[in-house]
């Protein structure tokens, strides 16, 4: 397992004897960097779980994520623009089909998924919040997460 910060400590944290080792590979460095990503570890879970638990105490925010995930993606963000496309035709047909929406758009990049929108002026102008339809197309296989699938695995890291 990796940990994925998306925001870096804002004080230094202070790890752990079992993370001696780590301060070798300047981890204390990268932690407090703005926007660290990957840090670049093949931990156990339980050692990616305090190593993250360390860091949240010191004002970072991140996952533990599967080491997978850091390497070169799979799936491309114009791949996945067509999945989220895709998608989000699906999810318009389904919930909204008398309203106008916007084309699809990218809106960021995460550790695990690509996240795309499709807006409406509609949806905003009734008074939805977001106004717009969202996708969350993974990075390695191009499958769409769920909502669920999405609170389960933020809930788990």
């Amino acid at each position: 397992m990796d940990v994925y910060l998306i925001e870096g400590c804002r004080t230094q944290p202070s790890l752990p004897s079992t993370f001696a080792g780590l301060a070798e590979l300047s981890l204390p460095v990268r932690l407090m960097e703005r926007r660290p990503g990957f840090l670049g570890l093949d931990l156990p879970m339980a050692q990616a779980r305090a190593l993250l638990d360390t860091c949240r105490a010191a004002g970072a925010r991140g996952s533990v994520v599967a080491a997978r995930y850091r390497q070169a993606q799979v799936v491309s963000m114009e791949s996945a623009l067509d999945i989220a496309d895709e998608e989000l035709n699906r999810q318009q047909r389904l919930l909204a089909t008398k309203l106008a929406f916007e084309p699809t758009r990218f809106v960021r990049e995460e550790a695990l998924w690509w996240v795309f929108c499709r807006p409406s002026e509609a949806l905003i102008a009734a008074g939805h919040v977001p106004g717009a339809l969202f996708v969350a197309v993974d990075k390695l296989d191009g499958h769409v997460w769920t909502e669920d699938s999405q609170a389960e695995f933020l809930q788990a890291a």
